[in-house]
């Protein structure tokens, strides 16, 4: 057993590299620079020459700020929080029980406990409406997810010595290079 769990670990690190290496290569090929990746988890790649130096991406239960994953999350737990505070289902709240075709936050709670990582992410879409709407608390936790992306990048930046462009990826993977 202990022999099957090594190569658990093994698979897991590969795909982890994957994506990262993936995105980097989407954004520059053989090229220089730093690619920012958030889409269902979220993570920071740069390069300069035969030097990388990655930040971010330790995955949904100790990181990904500011992917689809911890932006879903941070809102569900404003809606129940919202809830607990003021007794009323929101519009937002609303929009995400129809979304799941749940009826209340009970079911709400239920779903959440055995949901994945990427049925989490999926409610994205939600929060950007929202903020779209003018959802200030929304807009907060959008706003927190953006900044530690930019601290990550800017960490990167300054380990490679050298200004860089810079490949945003969004949830379609499309990229734009700055």
């Amino acid at each position: 057993m202990a022999g099957d769990r090594g190569a658990v670990e093994t698979a897991v690190e590969l795909a982890a590299h994957a994506v990262r290496d993936s995105g980097f290569a989407a954004a520059f090929g053989g090229g220089d620079g730093i690619a920012v990746n958030a889409g269902t988890g979220s993570s920071i790649t740069g390069r300069r020459g035969e030097r990388t130096e990655q930040a971010g991406g330790w995955g949904h239960v100790l990181g990904d700020a500011g992917s689809g994953y911890f932006l879903a999350l941070q809102t569900l737990q404003l809606v129940l929080r919202e809830y607990d505070l003021h007794r009323r289902t929101s519009e937002l709240a609303q929009n995400i029980l129809g979304a799941l075709c749940l009826n209340n936050l009970d079911e709400l709670v239920r779903w959440a406990h055995t949901a994945g990582k990427i049925d989490v992410a999926l409610l994205a879409p939600i929060v950007f409406a929202a903020v779209e709407r003018g959802d200030v608390n929304v807009g907060d936790i959008l706003r927190s997810g953006a900044l530690v992306l930019a601290e990550y990048t800017r960490a990167v930046a300054d380990r490679l010595d050298e200004g860089q462009r810079i490949g945003l990826a969004n949830a379609s993977t499309q990229w734009v290079l700055l």
